[in-house]
């Protein structure tokens, strides 16, 4: 229940301050986050996906459970190291400011909270770089195979002119 409510709050309070962003970017709010659209945007795709994980009941994939701990890892470390050593001077030119750190920060503790309370599938004991990719992704052999054909058709014209033509 807390990491559903968490996520919804988080996601809320993003979808607001990017709503914000388009309708008065003057305001004072963003003097602590930014306005710029592209990081608004992410942040509400990050949000989003926080709350699908929240909402699941358990991973279904092994690869889902990997994915969701090396992004709750990275979101974290990204949001902590930022937040830290951000000043309002020098930060990627105003684009990611201190309370963009903070809410990567805090969707990196919902998805690490998502990650240790979840069951998962049991992770393989080798692990190879075809299992890293879903089992679900379409095979583009059918398509190739369509388009390359099985023995290579060469044509050759073997009529002999006898001179230039004069048409």
């Amino acid at each position: 229940m807390l990491r559903k409510a968490l996520s919804l709050i988080t996601a809320a309070g993003i979808v607001y301050v990017y709503l914000q962003s388009q309708l008065q970017s003057g305001d004072a709010l963003f003097l602590v986050a930014s306005p710029n659209l592209a990081v608004n945007a992410a942040l509400v795709a990050i949000a989003g996906a926080a709350v699908y994980v929240s909402f699941m009941e358990k991973f279904k994939s092994w690869q889902s459970y990997v994915i969701s701990t090396i992004s709750s890892v990275a979101l974290g470390l990204i949001g902590f190291l930022g937040f830290s050593f951000a000043s309002i001077e020098n930060n990627f030119s105003g684009a990611i400011l201190p309370m963009d750190y903070m809410v990567l920060m805090l969707l990196g503790v919902i998805l690490g909270i998502c990650t240790l309370s979840y069951q998962h599938v049991p992770l393989p004991r080798r692990i190879s770089a075809s299992d890293l990719l879903p089992s679900r992704l379409p095979s583009f052999k059918p398509v190739l195979s369509a388009w390359v054909p099985k023995t290579p058709v060469i044509t050759i014209d073997r009529t002999r002119r006898s001179g230039p033509s004069t048409a």
